[in-house]
């Protein structure tokens, strides 16, 4: 009976440990801007509802709803990144975002416009306080639906649970 407790109790601890381990999770806003490479389209601004879940303490997962507008289009989208951040620091630390975005909308209100393909960007984290963070991040969008891509440069604001 006694090994059977301990064994219990060494299970919790290290069941309470390994979910230590794996970080925060939070649910934030982005505003930024949607640059296009080409020259023919106009930048935009834009919303953006995000989530994430910290799969360990350097990696994770971040889906992404946006709203991207000009006052001649309205682009709504989402994206899938993976960040991995950089670093042991609690409460500056930079990240590499990769993943995969799409979004579509009309130009003009008359023919559509199509984007869907790989990202890649840079960010950093700043953890404000224990329950708040703020990020800014650049990351590039490639079109593999149509030649070009997009720059996307955004603001944002967590808050960690």
């Amino acid at each position: 009976m006694k090994k059977s407790l301990l064994l219990l109790v060494c299970f919790i601890g290290l069941s309470i440990g390994a979910h230590a381990q794996k970080g925060m999770s939070g649910i934030g806003g982005n505003i930024g801007a949607f640059i296009p490479f080409d020259e023919g389209l106009e930048s935009m601004g834009g919303l953006q509802l995000k989530y994430y879940y910290n799969l360990s303490d350097n990696f994770r997962l971040q889906p992404s709803l946006m709203l991207n507008f000009s006052d001649r289009e309205l682009m709504p989208g989402g994206s899938l990144d993976v960040h991995y951040l950089i670093g042991y620091l609690k409460t500056v630390r930079p990240y590499v975002s990769v993943g995969v975005s799409a979004a579509s909308g009309h130009k003009h209100y008359r023919h559509d416009i199509t984007v869907f393909g790989p990202s890649l960007g840079l960010g950093l984290n700043w953890r404000i306080t224990h329950g708040l963070s703020m990020q800014i991040e650049a990351k590039g969008i490639l079109n593999v639906l149509e030649a070009g891509g997009y720059a996307n440069i955004a603001l944002g604001l967590s808050y960690n649970f």
